[in-house]
């Protein structure tokens, strides 16, 4: 009977043992090709030796490699059904060129982080999308910084522009010259960005210079310098590269059980010369 009832518990515990151990390797493969973070994006499609997937190629299947052209490739969402695919091989072709390569650049001002977040104006809530940037400086420090807002409920946006309609407040010269949105804030999605309207003396720090502002960027600033406007949560981000001549590839977070996941290029733009 102990050897029956030791048979019995063997025969329900391997198949859980088998499903269980592939589960984990399932798992493995999923957060191995999952793009975890846009630094890790940019060096993917950079194809850096360096990158996480690359070191965990190496690691499994040594024997293989994965050109650039995959790589890029695999960096698309592939569960989209709007591509255009003639499109996307020029792209390939032309980014991958072994004469005359083209790749992104963390440290380049030329991307965007749009940020949909929740306000709150005159103690109503609202929704605002933020575009950032983020901007490196001669010194080697850097910053995001807003360089423009578009607002979700246009009725808001008019009750600002009426409450500013005798000037719009000049933006002071910050009080504390050291508060800002550090330049790693995008790996923490934004968190921090209520930082921006917490003390409106400082919002200076926030925002592009004077020169670049927009209406809607000037009526922002005018509503915070109010104490009218404050920046509640970010809620979530897209993000917009246009480094590559002729090209704009927009970046947006798919969080599924699938190989094919994180930040992956959503849209691919074709801008005409």
């Amino acid at each position: 009977m102990k050897l029956k009832a030791t048979l019995l518990l063997l025969l329900t515990l391997v198949p859980m043992l088998l499903s269980a151990q592939s589960y984990e390797k399932e798992y493995e493969v999923y957060f191995a090709w999952e793009v975890k973070q846009v630094d890790e994006f940019i060096e993917r499609f950079n194809n850096e030796e360096s990158a996480f997937i690359n070191e965990y190629l190496k690691k499994k299947y040594p024997s293989s490699s994965l050109s650039r052209e995959k790589m890029i490739k695999s960096l698309f969402n592939t569960k989209s059904s709007n591509w255009n695919f003639g499109d996307i091989n020029s792209f390939i072709k032309q980014v991958s060129s072994v004469d005359n390569p083209q790749y992104l650049d963390f440290n380049s001002g030329n991307w965007f982080a749009r940020v949909n977040c929740r306000i709150s104006y005159c103690g109503k809530p609202y929704s605002a999308m933020l575009i950032m940037q983020r901007k490196a400086y001669a010194d080697g420090s850097a910053k995001w910084v807003i360089v423009d807002v578009k607002y979700a409920d246009s009725n808001m946006r008019q009750t600002m522009a009426v409450a500013a309609q005798n000037g719009i407040m000049e933006c002071p010269q910050p009080v504390d010259s050291l508060t800002s949105l550090n330049p790693m804030s995008h790996a923490i999605g934004f968190m921090n960005l209520d930082l921006a309207t917490q003390k409106p003396e400082n919002i200076g720090n926030f925002v592009i210079a004077s020169a670049g502002r927009s209406r809607n960027l000037n009526l922002f600033i005018d509503a915070c310098l109010r104490n009218k406007l404050k920046i509640i949560q970010a809620t979530s981000t897209t993000y917009s590269f246009l480094q590559i001549k002729g090209w704009r590839i927009e970046i947006k977070q798919f969080n599924r059980q699938s190989q094919n996941s994180g930040w992956l290029i959503s849209k691919l733009v074709k801008i005409p010369s």
